[in-house]
């Protein structure tokens, strides 16, 4: 069934990806984007696409937010500021963002009759926890603005699904690769490895190495997404989306060398960051039995593709 939808954020890294999917499957496509970190040449190819409409404005504005949902069906609401240094250094300007640009647009949203909104979280909302892999029902425990943010951003969406007519699922993100990757957000570990051993430059690892995490292909993200606006019966739930293992950050840059040859460059290890997770694994149970979703494409092989693609080495 051909839906009209908009993806905010949608020149970024998951976002694009998603729009590229989305008219793949012959749905209009609009596209909500400020391009303070998304990158317009993400989306070059689809300008000529009588399917695909581009609106450069910013979610925390109504009229910008009002003139893009026009007629849309659903929403897939990936702008945010992703990096956790960036709210460690401006938390107030994450909070404004990520919390109240996402109360305008679920405003918008309800009284422009829009049927569900697909909200984009992250598994930086559990912190440090024992518990692993880590369940949905897990209780938060915030280790940044960024974390706290996306939760309050949560909240949100269930207090909209709870008093109206707007379906909202939510997707906790774990570390997300693949091509088109930047620095920012949880997944940019892989590009600034790689971007350093394309300059034949050591890579930095900060704190010992041994913290883990849990990478999760972009594909395999937005099949997720479509999953979560296909459901029926799951408004108002969180699902962990990830690959379900997890790689030390040792272990990763390894696996890194390998494919790259570059075996004669010792990584550089400096303080750990302010505001970094020491240990990171989904479950992904609920996930696979109420969206049916599983991971297709392992580590080693996303990143076999992405150093393929986008890398000469």
């Amino acid at each position: 069934m051909r839906l009209k939808i908009l993806v905010t954020g949608g020149a970024g890294f998951i976002g694009s990806h998603l729009v590229d999917k989305l008219l793949s499957e012959n749905h209009e496509v609009g596209v909500l984007e400020n391009l303070y970190s998304g990158n317009s040449q993400n989306l070059r190819k689809h300008e000529e696409n009588p399917s695909f409409r581009f609106f450069e404005g910013d979610i925390r504005n109504e009229e910008d937010v009002e003139k893009a949902l026009n007629d849309t069906e659903a929403v897939f609401h990936e702008a945010a500021i992703t990096s956790v240094p960036v709210s460690m250094e401006r938390p107030d300007f994450t909070e404004e963002v990520n919390v109240q640009g996402t109360v305008t647009l679920l405003e918008k949203c309800e009284e422009l009759g829009v049927e569900k909104l697909v909200y984009a979280s992250t598994c930086a909302i559990y912190g440090d926890t024992e518990n692993l892999p880590v369940s949905e029902d897990c209780s938060p425990k915030f280790r940044s603005p960024y974390a706290k943010s996306k939760f309050l951003g949560e909240e949100k969406c269930r207090e909209f699904e709870e008093k109206g007519d707007l379906e909202t699922v939510i997707l906790r993100y774990f570390n997300v690769y693949g091509p088109g990757r930047g620095e920012d957000g949880e997944g940019g570990v892989i590009y600034k490895f790689l971007k350093r051993l394309d300059k034949e430059k050591s890579p930095v690892i900060y704190g010992d190495g041994n913290q883990t995490r849990d990478f999760v292909y972009v594909k395999d993200v937005v099949r997720a997404n479509i999953l979560a606006l296909e459901k029926k019966g799951i408004s108002g739930q969180a699902f962990n989306i990830g690959s379900g293992r997890a790689i030390s950050i040792n272990e990763l840059l390894d696996t890194l060398l390998d494919l790259t040859g570059m075996y004669d460059l010792e990584p550089i290890h400096r303080e750990p960051r302010s505001g970094d997770i020491r240990h990171s694994r989904a479950d992904l149970s609920k996930a696979a039995e109420k969206l049916n979703y599983t991971p297709d494409v392992s580590l080693k092989e996303g990143l076999r593709r992405l150093v393929e693609e986008e890398w000469n080495f």
